[in-house]
C-alpha cells in the first residue's frame, strides 16, 4: 500500500513544511520528502506507525479504506470482463478498426462461413 499521497496530504493539512514535520518526527527532511514523493516505498513499520499517530491517522481506517477500494476495483474489472457481446458491441469494435483491420475481419468471416458450409454439407452426405 502506498502511503506517499496520504502522508503528504496529512502534512499539508497540518500546515507544516517538510522541515518542520521532519524535525517533529525526528527524521531527516530528505527522507520525509522521499516518503511523500513515493521514492521510498518501504517505510519501516515502527516509523510509519509513529508518523500515522503524529498526523492522527487511524491505521485501521486506512486498512478498511484500502480493502474497500481494492474490492471496488476488482468488482469493476469483473463487471468489465463480463460485458455482453452483442451486435452493438461488435459493431463498435469493428468501426474502431482501420480499413485494413476491417478487411481482415470480413475475410475471416467469409472464411468461417465457407468452412461452416462445408462442414454442414459433409454432415448431410449419407454414411456408407
Amino acid at each position: 500500500m502506498a502511503y506517499s499521497y496520504l502522508l503528504k496530504q496529512a502534512r499539508k493539512s497540518a500546515a507544516l513544511s517538510i522541515r518542520e514535520a521532519a524535525a517533529l518526527l525526528r527524521i531527516p527532511p530528505s527522507t520525509l520528502s522521499r516518503y511523500e514523493e513515493g521514492m521510498i516505498t518501504h517505510i519501516p513499520p515502527d516509523r510509519l506507525l509513529r508518523m500515522l499517530k503524529f498526523y492522527q491517522i487511524d491505521p485501521q481506517k486506512i486498512r478498511l479504506d484500502y480493502v474497500r477500494e481494492t474490492a471496488r476495483e476488482r468488482l469493476f474489472l469483473y463487471e468489465k470482463s463480463q460485458r455482453i457481446v452483442d451486435a452493438d458491441f461488435l459493431y463498435e469494435r469493428y468501426m474502431a478498426l482501420d480499413e485494413r483491420g476491417r478487411q481482415n475481419v470480413l475475410h475471416l468471416l467469409l472464411h468461417e462461413s465457407e468452412v461452416s458450409a462445408r462442414l454442414h454439407s459433409e454432415e448431410e452426405l449419407p454414411q456408407p
